[in-house]
């Protein structure tokens, strides 16, 4: 049995004039045939959501000209606020947030699906489960959302900004996205526009989408082909870019798929050199060649996680280049392998984050490491944080190392260069040296600030009242001397 539930019959809620709440003796019309599953259409003419007959009377909906909202009426019964189940948004420009599932665009209108972001506090179980079952049942309810606006487009899921030729991309979304995505965000209009990659990489990230039709070499390309708004935007996207990374310069990646010559092993006479992918129909492949020749396989990572690769110079006095490939590792953070060639090309080491160097020859060739490498090294005392590290060449392993300190100096500011500081909500009694029998000093709930790390399980600590002291790890995870985890007494935390 259908059920049809449409604005025209709804009442208009006295909290907002545009505002529209469903009853069901008021929009149920019923169909006699029995070989349908009971459903609900809820819509505001553009959006158009259809709900199983239960899930409904479960519900409490409400609408406006730009978006429907479903909340639990159980909820609302027992405590007298609406506990929201999810929401479909109609925006005037893009909206990038990381609970946002994105459903449509048009050239001026972009929709996407709004989850709850906390779940009620209720003392009632039964509505509790209640709730969260409705809450499961997200992947079935996305399905049904259809979008009637014309020159709507579905295939928003294909773009990191799919309106980024039509709207000026806003400072929220800029803000909102990870570091890799600005390059490839500029791609993305390029590609709109029918530019044929010589890259390897981007032209294989492109072309599996479906709006992709590679139309214009290289070579031919025109910046003239693109609107004003597309070179306003490739210009905000480089301007962040830039803000972001300002203290992390980069090199310019080598082109996966073309052939390059240098001398890689030092002995005068350059090496045709090649980072190549293949697709599998199981697992893809990415794979080194030297002179036309296999040399090496990449088993540690796969076509997708690669973000680039370069040349470098690990020591300006040792013969030869070195490869440096950057992929993605756990929780989006990059890691460099580097590689060496002496007949067979080797990995000497791998480097967490990002190394810096500024770039100086013809945007491939990063030099003068004079051996050592500074970088930045997760510190997993109790949380995640970072501290300073530095990384040398050995020539005696053939291979890069750790420095090895005592303790390693906390990074003191975020991406943006704000001071870190992490709050306290209790007193607690921390230790007044490194060492498990010093005196005990109390550390009031208040601001504080992490300082060194041994990365292991000691982190040097400063309140903002100037009392220093270390905190230790415990055998079991928790802070030593107070019983609790690290998250439980400071907000604020990485993760």
């Amino acid at each position: 049995m259908l059920l049809f539930a449409a604005c025209k019959t709804s009442e208009v809620n006295e909290n907002s004039e545009s505002e529209m709440v469903f009853t069901p003796e008021e929009v149920i019309e019923e169909n006699d045939s029995e070989e349908y599953e009971e459903e609900i259409i809820c819509s505001n003419g553009e959006i158009e959501i259809v709900v199983s007959k239960d899930w409904y009377d479960r519900s409490i909906v409400e609408t406006t000209d730009s978006q429907i909202s479903f909340y639990h009426k159980a909820t609302y019964e027992e405590v007298g606020e609406k506990g929201f189940l999810f929401a479909v948004v109609r925006a005037d420009n893009m909206v990038m947030d990381i609970g946002y599932t994105p459903i449509a665009y048009t050239n001026e209108h972009f929709y996407y699906f709004m989850p709850p972001e906390d779940i009620p506090e209720l003392e009632d179980g039964e509505i509790l489960l209640d709730y969260l079952d409705m809450v499961s049942s997200y992947s079935d309810m996305k399905e049904k959302i259809h979008i009637n606006a014309e020159g709507a487009h579905f295939d928003v899921n294909e773009y990191i900004l799919p309106m980024s030729h039509v709207k000026e991309i806003s400072d929220e979304v800029l803000d909102n996205m990870f570091w890799f995505e600005y390059t490839r965000a500029v791609s993305e209009i390029y590609a709109r526009r029918g530019l044929k990659f010589e890259d390897q990489f981007l032209y294989e990230y492109f072309i599996k989408y479906s709006w992709y039709t590679p139309s214009v070499e290289e070579a031919d390309f025109d910046e003239s082909m693109l609107s004003e708004i597309e070179k306003k935007n490739i210009e905000k996207l480089f301007a962040k870019e830039n803000e972001r990374l300002e203290s992390e310069r980069r090199a310019d990646h080598l082109a996966f798929g073309k052939e390059y010559s240098y001398d890689l092993d030092g002995d005068g006479v350059n090496e045709s050199f090649c980072l190549r992918y293949e697709e599998g129909a199981s697992a893809d492949k990415v794979y080194f060649s030297i002179n036309q020749q296999m040399v090496f396989e990449c088993e540690e990572y796969n076509f997708l996680s690669l973000v680039g690769y370069y040349l470098t110079d690990i020591d300006e006095n040792k013969p030869g280049l070195e490869i440096a490939v950057r992929v993605f590792g756990e929780e989006l953070e990059t890691v460099m392998y580097f590689y060496t060639y002496d007949g067979s090309l080797n990995c000497i080491g791998t480097v967490p984050v990002e190394f810096t160097k500024e770039n100086e020859q013809e945007n491939l060739v990063l030099v003068g490491f004079d051996g050592r490498i500074n970088t930045s090294i997760r510190a997993d005392v109790f949380f995640t944080c970072y501290a300073d590290a530095e990384y040398v060449y050995s020539y005696e392993e053939k291979k890069i190392e750790l420095v090895e300190q005592e303790m390693y100096a906390v990074k003191d500011t975020d991406p943006y260069g704000n001071i870190k500081f992490y709050e306290l909500t209790e007193d607690i009694m921390i230790f007044k040296d490194r060492n498990v029998d010093s005196e005990r000093i109390t550390l009031k709930a208040q601001n504080v600030y992490f300082m060194e790390s041994d990365l292991k399980e000691w982190m040097k600590v400063k309140g903002e009242d100037g009392v220093i002291g270390y905190l230790h790890k415990a055998a079991n995870g928790d802070v030593d001397g107070v019983g609790k985890s690290a998250d439980e007494i400071f907000m604020h935390l990485p993760y």
